[in-house]
């Protein structure tokens, strides 16, 4: 089949290597190179970077939603469009010069978590599964009619990280089985209960910030869906305190300690949230390096 894959971040390398493999990738679409780090050094997406190691054809549009790019697409004429992790909302005009063959990969068993962060909110609830679905992409966010769900346990001591990794694994299985169902024509679509649908938000730096009046499963929960990325954070000594790990702390702490309070009690470092005291195990000052409790307080009395 002759694919257009359309990705931005890490999460789509998984299928796009399965696709150069197996199937005819003709171009691959991605957002533009930008500056990033402290020396502003020019930086290609992982998408581009395995494209270019392949010798694929890629295209970087400033605008995606452009003539240019339906002028591409009809150059092109592919019998696929795979769009995962994209960022990008397509416009109806170009849906429909293709119908059909636009999909999109999303990281959750869809109608549930909709948007761009299903995986981080899929943890912070404290679900008991996650999944990928592969739709057929429609006007409504994430609302198009499913075309294969696949779904997996998410463990109780699950982050981000972790979950991230075993749904980049399921991805390709989901999307070998879509592969096989068109060509044998045994596609079964099936449309979306709008009515049992939930949504995510954007991750934003603000957004990572914990409130320590929350609950303290609430709080952990929080803090292991952003690790590694982007981190829970919170302000210690007037610098921002990036936290990856932690748990329940049982003990009778002084009543006068308010919620937020980073203390440390028994060679711990504890913190006080409405309803318990949670143990911070695992921490990171801005701009130094991660590292476990004990290193921390070490650090603190030198």
């Amino acid at each position: 089949m002759k694919i257009v894959f359309a990705g931005s971040s890490d999460f789509g390398l998984n299928c796009l290597e399965y696709l150069i493999k197996e199937e005819d990738v003709v171009c691959v679409v991605t957002n533009p190179d930008k500056q990033a780090g402290r020396g502003k050094k020019i930086s290609s997406t992982p998408v581009k970077t395995l494209a270019v190691e392949n010798g694929i054809r890629c295209y970087q549009p400033e605008n995606f939603n452009s003539e240019a790019t339906l002028d591409l697409l009809n150059e092109i004429n592919p019998d696929l469009i795979v769009v995962v992790s994209f960022g990008h909302i397509i416009k109806p005009f170009l849906l429909e010069a293709f119908p059909d063959k636009w999909i999109n990969i999303h990281s959750s068993p869809l109608p549930l978590y909709r948007g761009p962060a299903p995986i981080n909110f899929a943890i912070f609830n404290s679900e008991k599964t996650s999944g990928i679905t592969i739709i057929e992409i429609a006007e409504k966010l994430d609302a198009g009619d499913i075309l294969v769900k696949m779904q997996i346990p998410v463990e109780q001591s699950e982050t981000f990280g972790s979950l991230f990794n075993k749904l980049q694994i399921l991805s390709v299985d989901a999307l070998k089985k879509l592969l096989e169902d068109i060509k044998t024509g045994r596609i079964q679509k099936i449309r979306q209960d709008d009515s049992a649908a939930s949504y995510t938000s954007k991750i934003t730096k603000e957004f990572c910030r914990i409130n320590f009046n929350d609950k303290a499963e609430k709080i952990i929960a929080f803090i292991r869906g952003l690790n590694p990325v982007p981190a829970a954070w919170t302000i210690f000594n007037d610098k921002v305190l990036k936290i990856f790990n932690a748990g329940i702390f049982e003990c009778a702490v002084n009543n006068r300690i308010i919620a937020g309070q980073i203390f440390t009690f028994e060679k711990k470092i504890l913190v006080k949230c409405s309803d318990a005291i949670i143990e911070i195990t695992d921490l990171q000052f801005e701009g130094k390096k991660r590292m476990d409790s004990k290193s921390f307080i070490n650090g603190l009395r030198q």
